[in-house]
């Protein structure tokens, strides 16, 4: 209540007494009317002032005294007041009687009253205030009968309840064997309990409280409908507010039905919606009641929520930041269709969608709980009866309406389809057919009418067809153009467009993120399926109902509806507190500097946003102290947050130790935290990053330089700010927790009975080669290659890969998401450590070349060993940035070196950060050194040989295979296989073209066709060297032909693996220039059929005069051309020895790949 408050000021109970100028509003608490004569003389000596009743006595017909009213005040330290009954009044009254201090508050003037009634408290959870019998002796409070639970009374049949809450807003009427107390409350409970931190009421008897069995007509009367000025409404137009159940003391919602036909209507509401399990965004009705005479119906409480209404009258008074609408947006759109799905479910249409109906309630600046209400419009399907499509497409329509007219999604991103032309262009060529019909309008109107010309010559008939023809251009215009404005939909952000929204925004908005409080500018609604529901909106074709939508949903998400969530870490920190008093001022509360410090510091590692304000503050507030008062924790407060939102736990602890009391004497004050750590849950991962950031510099380098904190199976999660890290197994978490020396409240159970295929999961992504991307709304999760700009969210198939513009603008938007590298490469390798997570920001810090220092080269020696330049009088040696200009060079050599590294709260940090820095991770281990460490017994492939990179053809890509399914075909086998068979068909149209066509083939065939024919069998070019007599000089330079058609995957594998031109030489030529792929099921067929003739080429080889015609000396291996591009299937072949002009023998060496029949 307003100190400030004046009687007609204050909002009084019905039927309130007056009160006297000389009590103060502000501080009293009751007044309590005691309807007896004697009331005043019994309660003369209390504390309390007193007002005598006066009025005309029925019994007697005379004006006479009739009651008392006693004003009760507060009092500090007694949060309650007692009843009971006085004492006896003596003519004689003593000295001693007369200063003898009330034992009750109030004293009740009958002799059947017990010597102690009842008590009158505070409750603050409900914030009311409760009559609780003391005593056997029943009181009857607001037609409710009373007793103490005592043994006695627990013995009867039907024991009688012994507390019930009063009625804030009306008169509360207590009977006591015919003696009449009203009670009216002034002040309510949760003001007087703000001095009485610390008192509890007494704890009830759920056995005697819960009284719904009970026939009797006050146990079914539970409920207080207080007066309007004491309600706490929901929207009106609902009908819904809060209602106390008495008995409990528990505050719930209650519907009112005031129109005409309100009985009916509660009562088929009633049938819909009373369910034993609902959705949680319908609201589930309970009991069916009359309050005053209201027909009306207890629902499920949803207090404290506001309806979208309200929301966007406020969004017109107040613009908000259109990220936060977005979020908004992305937040409801999963309730409000679950909601209407459970409604269709269960045969209700609702009917009325709109901005009234759905309720928000906000946990900061997130939607906590959405509420479909207003079910004024539903109605049942019968069962023999098919749900009404129409009617579910509209409840669909109108829900999405909503959601369009949140977010704004149509306004921002709408873009013209592909079949649309410019809109620029479309209103050029209607304004030119306007003027063109106004030109021809004005030529007519002229020869007509100023000339007098007649309509029906020659003349004036072409006008008037002219005339027509141009109004049909220029109606025909117009109607492409509004056309052409409907060809509209939704389309992809890019970084201009993105950069260009942002710039249009009030600067108000712009500068509206703060520290702990960033509003990211995301227009997307978390996938591009529901971005692009609007398009069904505005060109009037929506056609799906909840069930479409929400199963889609599921398909993207999985069954999680909440897959980001926290659990608790706590941690405890001491302060060492002491006060004093200087002379005869006030109390001195001393916080010691280092504790406080330390405390500071810990702020600073965990939440690295606010590590400068922090610094900057404790510089000005606390640096240049020995000690801190606690005015000073205030004001360094109150500093912190004009700068941004100060997480919640280090705010309750700066309130705390600004508002702290200690005695005279030192003290030690403990203050405990309870800090969230992020995990998702379909992936059974929590945030690592995060997780460390808890433990002390020493426990963080002893867990991981001891290896007891190890994962080498990581994932790295990058997006938005406060969930991105790299994220570890739940199952290690307490192992993790145990080495780091850090507390984790409540561990979350990852246990799953069985497998479960949720698309939300990315543990089982390869985080050697993959970035998971993340944000709270976005649907699922979407990954980056580590070495390619190629971005796939839920992709439907191997085409839907994404590059970084326009990914990021749409799903991320102005997020830092991954670093700008120099060059603007595209190279983001895996962390080495879980520990070694880096932030977007922190990389393209290192990354810059100004961050570098370079050791100026000195002479041609510096390649070996690098030296600094030698000193000289005015320059010392030290290692300076090239990058930086000249000028900050020289002022960088010639500073001296700083005195001090600066405050305590910075040494103490940097000190910390030694700390860490000197914690070293093992080496990662192998796949085989993980399976022996598992308890297996043969490495995997460890009788396998190893995988040649070199030889992977890394070109034929999923992606790729798609957009080139012949590569899929593979030639035949058996291409010159005399033996091979044919399968025999029946002729059909178009063979005798073949026919024709194969003649042509053969008839241009040249005779170099059939040279070559070791080529044929071996698959070797021969070249002959310059010095052969034999061979001729057509020979030399005439082009062999090729053995495969063109285009072929062996004549393609061939033409990659030759070597340069460069590199070849007339004299000295290659003797293998054609690499053969072992992978080519048609190469393996010649090579087999090669080695048959392998007899043959050696014994050609023993005659004399073919070896006499191969002059030099064998070819070593080093000497051979290796293949230098990816197309090369195998190395050069170890050439033997030359042989005669008919082929070269050379056989692979153990090189070879695996699966070619050639190991040996």
């Amino acid at each position: 209540m307003d100190l400030a408050s004046t009687p007609n000021q204050v909002n009084l109970p019905e039927g309130c007494p007056e009160i006297p100028d000389r009590v103060a509003v502000d501080n009293l608490v009751a007044i309590v009317t005691i309807h007896d004569p004697e009331a005043f003389i019994a309660n003369r000596d209390t504390r309390y002032r007193k007002l005598r009743v006066k009025g005309t006595n029925p019994a007697t017909g005379r004006y006479d005294v009739l009651g008392c009213h006693v004003y009760l005040h507060r009092v500090r330290g007694q949060p309650t007041y007692q009843f009971g009954r006085s004492r006896p009044v003596r003519r004689t009254i003593s000295a001693a009687r007369t200063r003898a201090d009330p034992v009750l508050d109030v004293y009740l003037p009958k002799s059947r009253v017990a010597m102690n009634q009842f008590t009158l408290l505070p409750v603050g959870e409900s914030d009311c205030w409760r009559v609780q019998s003391v005593t056997e002796t029943v009181t009857n409070v607001n037609g409710v009968l009373l007793q103490n639970a005592t043994s006695r009374t627990k013995k009867q049949k039907n024991p009688l309840p012994h507390a019930i809450h009063l009625d804030q807003g009306r008169v509360n009427h207590v009977d006591i064997h015919g003696l009449r107390v009203d009670i009216w409350l002034i002040m309510p409970a949760s003001d007087l309990l703000k001095s009485e931190p610390n008192f509890r009421p007494p704890v009830l008897f759920p056995a005697l409280q819960h009284v719904e069995q009970r026939s009797e007509a006050w146990a079914q009367s539970r409920y207080i409908l207080g007066a309007e000025t004491h309600r706490v409404a929901v929207p009106e137009t609902l009908n819904s507010y809060r209602v106390l159940q008495r008995f409990v003391g528990k505050w719930e919602t209650a519907k009112l039905y005031r129109d005409a036909h309100h009985r009916a209507r509660r009562d088929q509401e009633f049938r819909l919606f009373c369910k034993e399990k609902v959705d949680e965004s319908i609201v589930q009705y309970k009991l069916s009641v009359e309050l005053d005479g209201i027909p009306a119906v207890i629902t499920a409480s949803h207090e404290n929520m506001m309806s979208y209404a309200q929301l966007h009258g406020e969004w017109l008074v107040r613009p908000i930041h259109p990220g936060r609408r977005f979020k908004l947006a992305t937040a409801i759109i999963r309730p409000l269709f679950s909601a209407l799905e459970f409604l269709h479910h269960h045969r209700i249409i609702h009917g009325s969608v709109s901005w009234e109906s759905v309720l928000l309630h906000f946990a900061g600046d997130e939607v906590d709980k959405l509420l479909l209400v207003n079910y004024s419009s539903a109605f049942s399907v019968p069962a023999d009866q098919a749900m009404p499509k129409d009617h579910m497409i509209n409840d669909a329509q109108q829900a999405m309406e909503l959601i369009e007219d949140c977010c704004g999604i149509w306004g921002l991103r709408k873009g013209p389809t592909q079949d649309a032309s410019n809109e620029a262009e479309m209103r050029e060529k209607t304004e030119r057919a306007e003027k063109e019909h106004q030109m021809v309008q004005r030529v007519c109107a002229d020869f007509f009418e100023n000339k007098g010309g007649d309509r029906q010559s020659e003349k004036g008939l072409n006008l008037l067809k002219l005339l027509a023809k141009k109004e049909m251009e220029w109606s025909r215009a117009k109607t492409n153009q509004g056309h052409n404005a409907q060809l509209l939909q939704i389309a992809s952000m890019t970084s201009p467009k993105l950069q260009v929204l942002i710039d249009k925004m009030p600067a108000a908005l712009q500068n509206e993120s703060r520290i702990g409080r960033t509003s990211f500018l995301v227009p997307s609604l978390g996938h591009k399926w529901l971005d692009d529901l609007p398009n069904r909106l505005y060109p009037k074709s929506w056609d799906l109902t909840p069930l479409d939508i929400c199963a889609k949903l599921r398909a993207l998400e999985g069954p999680v509806k909440k897959p980001w969530r926290t659990f608790k870490v706590t941690r405890t920190f001491t302060f060492h507190v002491y006060s004093f008093i200087w002379g005869v001022g006030p109390l001195y509360v001393m916080v010691d500097k280092e504790s406080l410090t330390s405390y500071l510091v810990v702020c600073c590692e965990l939440y690295p946003e606010w590590r400068k304000v922090i610094e900057a503050e404790y510089d000005a507030y606390i640096a240049h102290k020995s000690e801190v008062s606690t005015g000073t924790i205030n004001a360094f407060r109150e500093t912190l947050l004009e700068a941004g939102r100060l997480p919640t736990p280090m705010m309750d602890t700066l309130e705390k130790l600004a508002t702290i009391r200690v005695p005279n004497r030192p003290r030690v004050y403990t203050i405990a935290e309870e800090h969230d750590v992020w995990y998702h849950a379909p992936s059974d991962m929590f945030n690592a990053t995060q997780l460390q950031r808890h433990a002390s510099p020493a426990s963080f380098r002893d867990g991981v330089s001891n290896n007891d904190a190890r994962c080498d199976n990581f994932a790295e999660v990058r997006g938005e700010p406060r969930i991105q890290g790299c994220y570890v197994p739940l199952l290690l978490l307490p192992a993790f927790a145990n080495a780091l020396g850090i507390n984790v409240k409540d561990v979350p159970n990852n246990e799953r009975a069985f497998p479960t295929l949720d698309p939300s999961d990315f543990s089982q992504v390869p985080h050697q080669g993959r970035i998971v991307l993340a944000r709270i709304g976005l649907a699922a999760f979407a990954t980056v290659t580590r070495t390619g700009d190629q971005f796939s969210h839920l992709p439907e198939g191997p085409l839907d890969i994404h590059s970084a513009n326009p990914f990021l603008p749409t799903y991320f938007g102005d997020m830092k998401v991954l670093p700008r590298l120099p060059n603007d490469t595209f190279h983001h390798p895996p962390p080495a450590h879980w520990s070694k997570f880096k932030t977007a920001e922190e990389i393209e810090q290192e990354a810059k070349l100004s961050s570098r220092w370079i050791l100026i080269p000195v002479g041609p020696s510096s390649k070996v060993r690098p030296r600094t330049p030698p000193e000289t009088s005015d320059q010392p040696s030290r290692v300076v940035r090239l990058s930086l200009p000249r000028e900050r060079l020289v002022e960088l050599v010639q500073a001296p070196a700083p005195a001090s590294i600066g405050h305590l709260l910075s040494r103490t940090l940097i000190e910390r950060e030694q700390i860490r820095a000197k914690a070293r991770p093992p080496t990662k281990r192998t796949s085989e050194e993980q399976h022996l460490a598992a308890g297996g017994v043969n490495p995997p492939g460890a009788k396998r040989a190893k995988r040649n990179p070199a030889r992977e053809n890394i070109g034929l890509t999923t992606s790729f295979l798609a957009r080139n399914p012949n590569m899929k075909r593979s030639p035949p086998r058996r291409g010159l296989d005399p033996d091979q068979t044919f399968t025999p068909f029946a002729p059909s149209d178009g063979f005798e073209e073949d026919q024709e066509k194969v003649k042509e083939w053969l008839e241009n065939l040249t005779e170099s066709d059939d040279s070559n024919d070791d080529r044929r069998l071996t698959n070797f070019r021969i070249h002959r060297d310059s010095n052969d007599a034999d061979d001729s000089n057509d020979e030399q330079n005439s082009e062999v032909p090729p053995l495969y058609p063109p285009g072929s995957p062996t004549e393609v594998a061939s033409s990659l693996g030759d070597p340069p031109a460069a590199t070849r030489t007339s004299t000295s030529p290659s003797p293998h220039d054609l690499s053969l792929d072992w992978n080519n099921p048609y190469l393996n067929f010649l090579r087999e059929l090669r080695e048959r003739q392998v007899t043959e080429l050696r014994a050609r080889a023993q005659d004399a005069s073919v070896l006499s015609s191969c002059p030099g000396e064998p070819v070593a291996a080093e000497e051979l051309p290796l293949p230098g591009s990816p197309g090369a299937a195998i190395r050069a072949w170890e050439a033997e020895t030359r042989v005669a002009r008919a082929a070269a023998e050379s056989l692979p060496d153990t090189d070879v790949p695996e699966g070619t029949g050639r190991e040996e």
